[in-house]
């Protein structure tokens, strides 16, 4: 008897999905091998010599033996070392959905938690109109509302920056997740708090919300949404549990639990109830199904010969 199931419509099974993403390497550093970093550090941007403290948290510029130059956040007394935790695994996210950000790991300094980010020279400001016009932001909007990333572009256009080689960086994650920029919890805030409802689709474009960053995601076009989605979806709960897992925040369970709702949430917004929880490429690898069969893996051999044209068709 036919069960309804068409490999026209085959699904993958929620958090078992084919894709093409790839979780990262650690996030923390190898022991010991911050011990040895100078902090007279200096390097020239836009004409200026910097060193020392750079942002509104503690930090410092520092160099290694080999002139390497990186900075070092510590925390500070409102987020703690929570926030720079946080810092650390939404950069990571980013990097699974292909988003390129300054290098970031976790270590210790002094004694104390830190978070050092590679320092890379040749950085541009962009202003807000430029912003505005770069594919790359504009593409990587969705990610940026999935991570409730209220600061990802800075309030003096300093948290995103053109690469000397064309293409945008994204360089502080501190307002991502839980957390504002200063430290501050999102839930206290009347804006709403990083929970399962994602509400920085239409906040981070609206003036009256988010007036630096509309500025330039006013901007953002329904391609441009259709496209951040589809790269969305395309993460799996194995994904987000790994490199949760690998992270140094506290309350680890609970940030799984809202990033997969927040993802499904984004992409039952923009590609519809029927796509969120499902691959939009059915036809990889994976557990899936489709004719008279329910759940199985590609693995599975069938007598039916409807059975195996379906695998073959969906490249199984």
């Amino acid at each position: 008897e036919d069960s309804g199931y068409f490999v026209t419509d085959a699904v993958h099974k929620k958090g078992m999905e084919p894709s093409s993403l790839t979780v990262g390497g650690s996030m923390f550093a190898e022991p010991g091998n911050w011990d040895k970093l100078d902090t007279n550090a200096e390097v020239q941007e836009g004409g200026k010599t910097l060193s020392g403290k750079l942002g509104s948290n503690p930090g410092t510029l520092a160099k290694d033996a080999a002139g390497n130059i990186s900075y070092l956040k510590q925390a500070n007394k409102i987020g703690g070392e929570e926030q720079l935790y946080s810092e650390a695994l939404a950069n990571s996210l980013y990097n699974l959905l292909g988003i390129e950000t300054v290098p970031m790991e976790i270590g210790t300094f002094d004694d104390k938690v830190a978070l050092k980010s590679q320092w890379i020279n040749g950085l541009e400001t962009l202003t807000w109109d430029e912003m505005s016009q770069e594919p790359s932001i504009m593409d990587s909007f969705v990610a940026d509302a999935w991570l409730g990333n209220w600061d990802v572009l800075g309030l003096q256009a300093d948290n995103t920056k053109k690469l000397p080689g064309g293409g945008t960086i994204k360089t502080d994650q501190g307002g991502a997740l839980h957390f504002r920029a200063k430290g501050e919890d999102k839930s206290t805030m009347q804006a709403g708090g990083f929970n399962e409802v994602v509400q920085e689709l239409t906040n981070l474009r609206d003036p009256n919300k988010a007036k630096e960053a509309s500025q330039v995601f006013k901007n953002v076009t329904p391609e441009n949404l259709e496209k951040g989605a589809q790269i969305l979806n395309q993460v799996t709960d194995a994904h987000i549990d790994s490199l949760v897992d690998q992270s140094g925040i506290s309350n680890k369970e609970k940030m799984k639990e809202i990033l997969k709702a927040r993802r499904d949430n984004i992409v039952g917004q923009l590609l519809g109830a029927d796509a969120a929880g499902t691959s939009s490429a059915p036809t990889h690898h994976g557990q899936h199904k489709h004719s008279t069969y329910g759940w199985h893996d590609q693995n599975q051999k069938h007598t039916s010969e409807q059975a195996n044209l379906d695998h073959k068709e969906m490249k199984l």
